[in-house]
């Protein structure tokens, strides 16, 4: 579970950007948006150039961070504000594992989007390791959690100069698979970002028509509880490839062929997002709603509120019949303002939000405040 993260001189934030998503409101209403008393499910507004899909590469970075590939140490990617004189880029998860009962703040900080300058770790308060990636050094170090002591010698002398160090315990086998770097590794393994779904025909891998194969009797129930009724079947054609069809009562149709461009979005988004990313840490959809209908972009949070309960799901939009306490609360809507602040609509105005409050309504008439 996330309880916090920050990061600081990422792109157009060039000070700190805060997600504190222990900050929950005692609002009795919309209450599946809360998960284990943190915030599980929001939504975030802000204008065009506000950085909403920076906040999502930000957010994401520890996935990035901790998969990526060694092959892809010698590319560079520019991450720091462009107005700032500084080249560090600092981010700090806060994690509570193990029903809360650890809480680990894992912090690195980074001079492109591959290379690492710094790495902490503390655990309830404590730093088990800081690594210096320039001077190829620990700076402070604990044996706790470690059953061999000569494991941080190790490191230093058999790892790429700027490969993190959890990265490496997890990969090596150093650690047990229940401790805390395994669960924070498995985190950030699945994070999905997903971005605006098109409305193109996509081509399926074999691969890929082979897990739909699997996934059909799903994909029927996503689109039907999106409003598109229908029923489904996956054949067999005689060269072998597979096909999906749309079944009626007296004949079978090609699906990809029949359906309509709002069907194949909803297909799109369910192939490419929901099918290979069942089990989520963190959902991220980034303009989700551009070619739905607002009713439809309703149903796609219902969904996701229903099916990934456990999930931490942040939508990005500019629609505001979304802005509703029906669907969501006050401590769960986000602005996030050009110059980089994410404020909750209830911290937002000097007035007190209620259930009752049109949300849209307010915030179209100028209601919160957006510096």
């Amino acid at each position: 579970m996330l309880k916090h993260f920050r990061v600081n001189n990422f792109k157009n934030f060039k000070d700190d950007l805060d997600i504190d998503f222990s900050d929950v409101n005692g609002y009795k209403f919309s209450q599946d948006c809360i998960t284990n008393d943190l915030i599980g499910k929001m939504i975030i507004y802000g204008k065009n150039g506000s950085g909403k899909t920076n906040l999502s590469k930000a957010l994401c970075d520890l996935k990035e961070t901790l998969t990526m590939s060694n092959d892809m140490k010698s590319n560079h990617s520019f991450i720091s504000n462009a107005n700032s004189n500084n080249e560090i880029t600092t981010f700090t998860y806060t994690f509570l594992f193990n029903n809360k009962k650890d809480k680990v703040v894992y912090e690195y900080q980074k001079t492109d989007l591959f290379n690492l300058t710094n790495e902490v770790l503390n655990i309830n308060g404590k730093i088990i390791y800081s690594y210096d990636f320039n001077k190829n050094r620990f700076i402070e170090k604990s044996e706790d959690y470690f059953h061999n002591s000569d494991i941080f010698s190790i490191y230093q002398k058999n790892t790429n100069p700027s490969l993190p160090f959890v990265r490496w315990l997890v990969n090596n086998g150093a650690v047990e698979k229940s401790s805390i770097f395994n669960k924070m590794y498995d985190y950030a393994v699945k994070i999905t970002q997903i971005f605006t779904p098109a409305t193109a025909l996509i081509q399926l891998s074999r691969n890929e028509l082979d897990e739909l194969d699997r996934n059909v009797n799903d994909l029927e129930d996503f689109l039907n509880y999106m409003g598109i009724e229908c029923k489904l079947s996956m054949e067999k054609l005689p060269d072998g490839s597979k096909e999906l069809n749309f079944v009626f009562k007296n004949r079978k149709a090609a699906f990809l062929e029949n359906a309509s461009s709002g069907t194949l979005s909803l297909f799109n988004f369910y192939i490419r997002f929901l099918m290979s990313h069942k089990e989520s840490s963190i959902l991220y959809f980034d303009g989700f709603d551009a070619f739905f209908h607002f009713e439809l972009s309703e149903k796609i949070i219902q969904y996701i509120k229903e099916k990934y309960k456990d999930s931490l799901a942040i939508f990005t939009t500019h629609n505001t019949n979304l802005m509703s306490n029906k669907i969501m609360r006050p401590d769960t809507l986000f602005i996030l303002s050009t110059s980089g602040k994410l404020t909750p609509l209830c911290k937002a105005t000097d007035r007190e939000l209620r259930e009752g409050h049109n949300l849209g309504k307010l915030y179209m008439n100028g209601e919160f405040d957006e510096d």
